[in-house]
């Protein structure tokens, strides 16, 4: 009778087997792993599909910090997942010989060679053994006292940089995309400290290959993908395509590895390169040499194989991770300018005592590794922003484990989140979720230990990040140098940077919403010596006979002057007949600046109707009040040889101390240096 009800009706039967056990395999998802007792939303207890979808948002860092202010410091994320932020936990969850492995997130994040293998990492390994033998291996190259040889290289790099930032940006009406201009940086020094080669971001301006793009959406994919791993199983890592990849039918390999392999291939077997043109063994002691020795050493463990897939792991995590700080700390620097001006004041003071050995700028490891501003804004970025925006996730071992009152079995995944613990009121004070570098200079010995032994951005224990000192080598190196170097400034107050965590995996990158303005300062002294109420700006001939003739009334700029500014130092560029030189000085109200649409209708000016009417690219107009004219010009000979500066003005700056001096001065010597147009 039950076989005739079948056959009568069988895709109602089999539609109702299926809902049963799909009802079946929830309750056992909530009730079957006893993790039933721990806090956490309701349907993430019955499917990891609430993680991936909150992963797949971008912003699950936001998530946790929320469920953990709600719940306490065990919260369940999973059927068999659960986030843990009682800092005690750290120690027995990430220590040496813990017992705890690393789930299956981690493989998702391994890339394919050209023979279809996958590239294990120190980071992607789960094998405990494999990874103790592997980091003994090449742990040597990244300590601390290694790293200090590899300084020429990061100032190569660093060098280039600023050239480039020169040429492109300084001084200039043009508008720097900061965040991006970092990651090109972050990517050409592990290119150097890798292979004594930059990939050529740098020098480029954009990026080689798309090879930050290919990264990022590889990053992007195993962010969310990782939560649910049996799907890289069936996307990217499947049998089929990882065959083709082996028969040559099909690519999987990653721009970064074919780079890679070719850099290699280059060292070890040159001919296999065929009409491939690439520099081999200059001499330099790079961390592909490193790894080639320990290749030697131990050949049958430290295969080619391991060789290649080390240096990629140290493009993609050293790079990546590097950018992402270099973002937070200028970030923070420029909303912050207290903080700014403090950190200004130390590089100066050092300079100052004569304790920078360079006449170019760049800076030693050595000279600013001990400085404490600087080292409190390093440790305040790491804190507010550690590039891990995920748990860093194990296994508990069958001894299960106890949290805060609550028992979690065997075979749980569990783990931590830099996000939630630096946020820990307890440890980091009652505004831990404040920027306040100065946390780190007013704190006790015994609680700068504490905070110091519970900061998580590089993880802790057996898997502390490796590249660990090449990051903070370079953020010592390179964050001095700029600012000694450069002003930054957002060129509006509407400045908040985009957050996305799952940009860089579990890493969080940011985009300005205005990008950042670039002004070039010859030195920390040189922003001391000038005049911060007059700017010097380039403008055509033509433009400025009109002002001279009061038709136009308005100045307009796409950039914003800072307050304070109230007068323009008009240098008239050459064409069309012009001088070359700075011939007039206007002035306008400080701390007025219109934008389209309010701009007054009388009197009538030109370019003011279009500016109004949103046609022109400014986004600024300054109003004219006053103009007077140098009795004598400054060319553009005497502020390359008598005023130091380097170029023809583009875009603006401020004038120096000594020829505001020299050409305007106070009231009572003015008259002779001015005449007054109107």
């Amino acid at each position: 009778m039950i076989l005739d009800l079948f056959l009568q009706h069988p895709w109602a039967y089999l539609t109702a087997a299926l809902v049963g056990l799909l009802v079946t395999k929830l309750l056992v998802n909530k009730y079957g792993n006893g993790l039933s007792g721990i806090p956490g939303p309701a349907l993430a207890s019955f499917t990891d599909l609430w993680r991936f979808l909150d992963v797949y948002k971008r912003r699950p860092e936001v998530t946790q910090i929320a469920l953990h202010e709600k719940y306490g410091s065990v919260v369940r994320l999973g059927p068999n997942t659960v986030s843990i932020a009682d800092p005690a936990a750290i120690q027995t969850i990430y220590a040496h010989n813990s017992g705890y492995t690393k789930s299956d997130f981690y493989p998702v994040q391994q890339t394919i060679n050209k023979s279809g293998k996958r590239l294990i990492t120190l980071f992607t390994s789960q094998d405990e053994k494999f990874h103790s033998q592997l980091r003994r291996s090449v742990a040597n190259a990244y300590a601390m006292s290694t790293l200090v040889q590899f300084e020429p290289f990061v100032d190569s790099t660093t060098t280039e940089f600023f050239k480039q930032l020169d040429q492109r940006y300084a001084n200039q009406n043009d508008i720097l995309d900061f965040g991006t201009w970092l990651q090109y940086y972050a990517f050409d020094v592990i290119g150097e400290l890798t292979y004594s080669k930059r990939l050529g971001f740098v020098d480029h301006g954009k990026d080689v290959d798309n090879i930050i793009g290919n990264l990022e959406w590889l990053l992007n994919y195993a962010a969310p993908v990782g939560q649910l791993p049996i799907l890289d199983s069936l996307l990217l890592k499947n049998p089929l395509r990882l065959q083709l990849t082996k028969w040559g039918f099909t690519n999987s390999s990653s721009p970064v590895a074919i780079f890679a392999r070719n850099r290699m291939l280059a060292r070890v077997d040159p001919e296999k390169l065929g009409d491939m043109k690439f520099d081999q063994d200059n001499g330099r002691r790079d961390f592909l040499s490193r790894f080639l020795e320990a290749n030697q050493k131990d050949p049958e463990f430290m295969n080619n194989d391991r060789v290649l897939a080390l240096t990629v792991a140290n493009m993609f995590a050293g790079s990546d991770t590097t950018a992402i700080t270099f973002r937070a700390i200028f970030y923070y620097l420029m909303k912050n300018t207290k903080d700014m001006k403090t950190l200004m004041a130390e590089l100066a003071e050092e300079e100052k005592a004569g304790r920078f050995a360079r006449e170019d700028g760049l800076v030693s490891w050595n000279e600013v590794r001990d400085l404490p501003f600087l080292n409190a804004v390093v440790k305040e970025a790491l804190r507010c922003h550690p590039a891990a925006g995920l748990m860093l996730e194990r296994i508990v071992p069958a001894r299960g484990l106890e949290v805060d009152g609550h028992h979690i079995p065997g075979g749980t995944i569990v783990g931590v989140n830099a996000w939630v613990l630096h946020r820990n009121k307890d440890i980091f004070g009652h505004d831990a979720d404040r920027w306040r570098p100065s946390r780190w200079i007013e704190a006790s010995t015994e609680q700068k230990r504490r905070m110091e032994n519970y900061m998580f951005a590089f993880g802790a224990g057996s898997r502390t990040c490796i590249g660990k000192n090449i990051s903070l080598l370079e953020m010592y190196k390179m964050v001095p140098a700029l600012l000694r170097r450069y002003e930054l400034e957002f060129p509006s107050t509407d400045n908040t940077w985009h957050l996305n965590n799952g940009g860089s995996t579990k890493y969080l990158s940011f985009q300005t919403r205005d990008k950042v303005e670039l002004v070039r300062a010859k030195d920390a002294r040189a922003r001391a010596e000038r005049v911060e109420t007059d700017v010097l700006l380039a403008i055509k001939p033509e433009h400025l006979a009109n002002i001279i003739s009061r038709e136009k009334n308005h100045e307009y700029r796409k950039y914003r002057l800072k307050d304070g500014v109230s007068r323009l130092w008009l240098y008239e560029t050459g064409s069309g007949g012009g001088r070359s030189s700075i011939t007039q000085i206007a002035v306008i109200p400080p701390n007025t600046r219109h934008e389209p649409g309010s701009v007054p209708i009388e009197p009538f000016g030109i370019g003011n109707e279009d500016f109004n009417a949103g046609l022109k690219e400014s986004k600024y107009g300054y109003p004219i009040l006053e103009l007077y004219e140098l009795v004598n010009p400054v060319t553009l000979n005497e502020m390359k040889t008598r005023w130091g500066m380097g170029s023809a003005p583009m875009g603006w700056q401020y004038v120096a101390s000594d020829l505001w001096e020299d050409r305007w001065g106070e009231d009572e010597g003015r008259p002779g240096k001015v005449k007054k147009l109107f």
